[in-house]
């Protein structure tokens, strides 16, 4: 478990230092709002100069945008609907445990440098490389031979279906706060967003957004405006190379299917902003959705073979604990300034073919196969060199 990575010390790091961040960011942000005193907990940035915004929706904003609102619709058919789902996984973990796997699977191909291409010769993939990557099933379980875990399923459901709905909803909002939750949900004056730190909600005026947002993309050193849409183009050529890289032996037949994209679900991904509510001025910061887009699973891929390298190097640091131990547990004369240099932007100017190059590299250097560093060139030029985004 990823809970498992973190020692108690860390824990207390983080407490220790939460209370330290969140006052440095109100102390930053000061300027950029004045309801920052409407909101008890601090969690709300009001930057919006046109709209109103209510005590009430100050309010609801102000329980973070992990509070879920009492349920008020009917439940009970997504409730019995999520039990089933529930035990098929019950099913599938004891179908499972009778079940002895062996996996024995070899790749083979070649490397050239002049194409995104893949060629015919052959060498061994690293069988690592090969089964992270499943594609979700939707296979259904017979019933088991348990008589317990089966009668559970059967007397739960049965249980589920004859419970009749709870005549009283108790609410977790008053009725003002759910009135106006309804209102924020419906208003496109404003821009509800995450702040780029922290866990604040900012709110801008949807205008000002909007102006932001085209200003930071009509650079045209980093952005290029396209005649078309090129998602669906650039889904077939993507998985015509998986066909033909499972055709070569490169890649397995969990991974091919994994890895392929259905172009009736692929969307164009999506370019939003976060306010740097950190900085003086205040800035924004542009993140591409790349979720269910053409390239999600490629890049995942790619992210995959790339972490173990990553974290061999003497620079790499996780997370900010991490970074706390090192400064605590390094002897540092005296008269030392620590110093922090900022990149703006980092990801746009990195050139293209030189960054691929890089990582194909240091791939090769890591895994010690040229099978690999081809299948990584053809994915790697996807990801980053066809990688559009829809503004509106």
């Amino acid at each position: 478990p990823l809970n498992r990575r973190f020692t108690s010390r860390s824990l207390v790091y983080k407490q220790k230092y939460r209370h330290k961040r969140k006052q440095s960011n109100l102390d930053n942000s000061a300027h950029t709002s004045e309801a920052i005193s409407n909101s008890s907990r601090g969690f709300v940035i009001n930057r919006s100069t046109n709209a109103t915004i209510s005590q009430e929706e100050i309010r609801v904003l102000d329980k973070g945008l992990t509070f879920v609102p009492t349920e008020t619709r009917p439940y009970k058919k997504r409730l019995i609907r999520e039990f089933d789902s529930f035990a098929r996984q019950l099913r599938i973990r004891h179908h499972m445990s009778k079940c002895h796997w062996k996996t024995d699977v070899q790749h083979d191909t070649n490397l050239d440098d002049n194409t995104n291409r893949i060629s015919e010769t052959t060498v061994k993939v690293p069988d690592e490389i090969s089964y992270p990557f499943r594609a979700k099933s939707s296979w259904q379980p017979p019933v088991t031979n348990n008589r317990t875990l089966e009668t559970y399923i059967a007397k739960t459901r049965d249980l589920m279906i004859k419970t009749k709905p709870a005549t009283e909803i108790r609410y977790n909002l008053t009725a003002q706060d759910r009135l106006a939750l309804e209102r924020l949900a419906e208003r496109k004056d404003i821009v509800l967003k995450k702040a780029d730190k922290g866990s604040m909600i900012v709110i801008e005026d949807t205008d000002t957004y909007i102006q932001n947002g085209l200003k930071h993309v009509e650079n045209t050193d980093i952005y290029d405006k396209l005649p078309d849409n090129p998602s669906q183009p650039i889904v077939k050529q993507i998985n015509d190379t998986i066909h033909r890289a499972y055709d070569l032996g490169l890649l397995d037949r969990q991974t091919c299917k994994y890895l392929f994209q259905s172009p009736s679900d692929t969307r164009t991904q999506h370019l939003y902003f976060l306010t740097k509510i950190h900085k003086n001025p205040v800035a924004f910061r542009p993140i591409v959705s790349g979720s269910s887009g053409p390239t999600e699973t490629i890049s995942k891929f790619i992210d995959y073979i790339l972490k173990p390298i990553a974290a061999k190097k003497q620079s790499y640091i996780p997370d900010s604990a991490s970074f706390i131990r090192h400064i605590e547990s390094t002897p540092y004369p005296q008269d030392t300034r620590l110093v922090t240099v900022d990149v703006s932007p980092l990801c746009t100017n990195i050139p293209q073919q030189e960054g691929i190059s890089i990582c194909l590299k240091e791939i090769y250097l890591h895994y010690q196969d040229r099978s690999l560093c081809q299948i990584a060139k053809v994915f790697l030029h996807h990801t980053i060199k066809d990688n559009h985004v829809n503004v509106f």
